[in-house]
């Protein structure tokens, strides 16, 4: 009687569980900084003048590009817009769930996946040397929010596009330069650890 033995291959066996791990670590770090970026829709003020907050969301998004690269960043963004196309309260107008992406912030939560990939290709591409080329860099990224940002404010509301600029991107630019701050001394703090 002939012994019959399965084929055991201890190699592949590894690789399907360094495959399983990575994509469960991929998984949570995706799903991580889209509740991140839903936490800090919670820290806001709002402006008299504007229908639009001043948030730390943008902050989330930029750290989503500068940390998980431009796929999963891109995808944690994504993530959050869905849940907030399935009704959860995700973003700065609490309840809104999808509406919001009809109202005055539609484009600047459209502009988080833009950033978000924009900073995680240049992550993915090592631009990020210097701690002040970093700063510029993440700071040029933020930016790419307020394109569909601004441009969407000027549609709904149907006003001129240098009212637009005044009451949906000047007054933050000074918020946006603490927060690239902020990112690249966390990304150069984490590159320490790492090191």
């Amino acid at each position: 009687m002939n012994d019959k033995r399965l084929d055991f291959n201890p190699v592949l066996i590894s690789t399907e569980r360094s495959r399983s791990a990575d994509f469960t670590i991929a998984f949570l770090q995706v799903v991580g900084f889209a509740a991140l970026t839903a936490l800090c829709a919670d820290a806001k003020i709002y402006l008299s003048f504007s229908p639009v907050p001043i948030t730390l969301q943008s902050l989330a998004v930029i750290l989503s590009g500068a940390i998980l690269g431009a796929r999963k960043g891109m995808l944690s963004q994504m993530l959050l817009i869905a849940a907030g196309a399935a009704g959860f309260s995700v973003f700065s107008q609490k309840g809104a769930g999808y509406l919001a992406l009809m109202g005055p912030t539609g484009g600047y939560i459209l502009g988080f996946v833009l950033t978000a990939y924009v900073v995680g290709w240049m992550k993915d591409h090592r631009y990020f040397q210097g701690f002040w080329q970093t700063n510029m860099l993440l700071f040029i990224s933020s930016l790419f929010i307020f394109i569909p940002g601004v441009l969407w404010l000027k549609v709904l509301t149907n006003i001129s596009f240098s009212h637009a600029l005044t009451i949906g991107f000047y007054p933050y630019l000074i918020g946006d330069v603490l927060k690239t701050l902020v990112a690249s001394s966390f990304v150069f703090g984490l590159k320490k650890l790492r090191g």
